[in-house]
């Protein structure tokens, strides 16, 4: 049909053959809204399957200078520990591969702020912070001083019970 024309009746008819035909089929029924169901679950699922595993640390703060950081990993995915003096992990940088490994214990850190986290081929893990406060030095001369005082009485009563014991002659 043309502008301006009016329909002849063989077009109307073929027109309402095929719409009465149409209205005994059985729709066909969109598949989009499952699709559309499948592609969020994927969108949220997919970064929680293939990132890092979570980092945990036995320590906020190490006032000895040593803590333990720990993961699961069910997998020998390639890891990464990076290790960092802020959050970004910009500067400072270190990296240690942890690959099968489930904990890593650091020791020997100065004082200071430290960012933890662990790197594989899906992403970045949680980021752990560690504060390094170690005890003062009056505080670790009294520790020290303590120590010194409980091994010397220790010794003391060793060596006092074997003399009594050498003047009896129990064995």
């Amino acid at each position: 049909m043309g502008l301006g024309k009016t329909p002849k009746a063989n077009d109307l008819s073929a027109t309402r053959q095929h719409s009465l035909q149409d209205s005994y089929l059985p729709k066909k029924r969109s598949n989009r809204p499952l699709l559309h169901y499948c592609l969020i679950l994927g969108v949220f699922l997919f970064p929680s399957l293939h990132a890092a595993p979570p980092l945990t640390s036995d320590l906020s703060i190490s006032s000895e200078g040593y803590f333990v950081l720990s993961w699961e990993t069910e997998s020998d995915l390639e890891l990464v520990l990076q290790q960092s003096s802020n959050p970004t992990f910009t500067t400072d940088l270190e990296q240690w591969s942890v690959t099968g490994a489930t904990q890593f214990t650091q020791s020997g850190l100065t004082n200071g702020d430290y960012f933890y986290r662990l790197i594989d081929d899906g992403g970045a893990s949680n980021t752990v912070s560690v504060e390094v406060a170690h005890h003062s030095l009056n505080r670790a001369a009294f520790f020290f001083t303590l120590g010194a005082v409980l091994f010397g009485i220790l010794i003391s009563v060793l060596l006092l019970g074997r003399q009594r014991t050498q003047r009896t002659g129990d064995v």
